[in-house]
């Protein structure tokens, strides 16, 4: 039961830094977007 709930906090701890660094690069990108069309 243990090894089930570890794996599950792993995963959502690596699901959620790669949520976050998603969401960086999609705000990034649409500020570089907005830059060039302006």
């Amino acid at each position: 039961m243990l090894k089930l709930i570890l794996i599950f906090l792993s995963g959502v701890a690596v699901g959620g830094f790669l949520g976050i660094v998603f969401m960086c690069c999609f705000i990034s990108a649409g500020q570089a977007d907005k830059k060039e069309t302006e």
